[in-house]
């Protein structure tokens, strides 16, 4: 807002949230924009002029007037078995503590995706970019990322502290889809298909997916203008494996916040025997970065 501008209730509302997002990413932990206040003064003037005053209400709570800085960041890797067992391990990682009851998913490979260490000044930017990052990992459900304070006295430096807690609800380990279907083309072939998959979720305790795709078909030839039909049986088998992580040279993790890149891993094979025509026999494998 500059002065000359006209009257408008738009602008207050977004320079409001302007300053409120300004002061949240340098450590404001408790400040809202409804402690925000706008008071336009038109006595001074008779031609439709006005002084703009910016204040805070009054009864604003001192917490929200102080930065806000991180001295613990704690991370709960498997929250359904280590809220239910009474002895925990830490692990620390470059300053940031590891809890769980056993080694559901190792802390050197989980650190890369937390964008939170202590010492950090408050910034919802880094959580958001946290819990996006761990959520992309395919191992987890449900992210949630908890403040507390842990100082309500101002430091020498006039800020306060907290206590950065993430819990990390896993999905299931292992699953299995079953597919049955039925298929009739226009070329008069008719039959049955099946296909499964099966997927293991962090089958290294790094966030490595391992996946199988099997299917099988049977097709007859019900009818064909001169009378001979044919059959066909096909199936394949693929595995894949999935690193939340590029496997090449070097470490690229703090050059992506918004979400790790992944490395991808499979191999296949094919097969299709037409009765009294020909067998069809291949082999695939790829390795590609998503």
């Amino acid at each position: 807002m500059e002065k000359g501008e006209p009257f408008s209730l738009d602008a207050f509302t977004e320079e409001r949230e302007r300053i409120n997002d300004y002061l949240k990413h340098h450590g404001y932990y408790f400040f809202g924009e409804d402690f925000i206040l706008f008071e336009a003064d038109t006595n001074r003037y008779a031609n439709n002029r006005f002084d703009l005053y910016l204040k805070l209400k009054e009864g604003t709570p001192e917490e929200s007037k102080v930065p806000y800085v991180l001295d613990r960041v704690q991370v709960y890797p498997n929250v359904q078995s280590d809220t239910v067992q009474t002895t925990r391990d830490t692990v620390m990682v470059d300053s940031v503590g590891f809890v769980q009851s056993e080694n559901f998913f190792q802390p050197k490979r989980l650190r890369p995706f937390v964008l939170l260490e202590p010492g950090q000044t408050y910034n919802p930017e880094a959580s958001t970019y946290t819990s996006r990052r761990l959520s992309s990992i395919g191992t987890y459900k449900f992210v949630d990322i908890q403040y507390t304070v842990t100082d309500s006295t101002t430091d020498s430096l006039g800020r306060r502290h907290l206590r950065s807690v993430i819990n990390l609800s896993p999905l299931p380990k292992h699953s299995i889809q079953l597919n049955l279907q039925a298929v009739t083309k226009s070329n008069g072939f008719a039959g049955p298909g099946i296909g499964i998959n099966y997927m293991n979720r962090n089958i290294f305790k790094g966030g490595e997916s391992f996946s199988i795709d099997g299917d099988f078909s049977y097709e007859k030839q019900f009818y064909k203008a001169d009378g001979v039909g044919s059959s066909s049986i096909s199936g394949g088998l693929k595995a894949s494996l999935l690193f939340p992580r590029l496997l090449f040279p070097g470490d690229y993790h703090d050059n992506f916040r918004y979400a790790i890149p992944q490395t991808k891993v499979s191999f296949g094979y094919d097969f299709l025997r037409r009765t009294n025509l020909y067998t069809l026999n291949s082999l695939s494998t790829c390795f590609e970065y998503i």
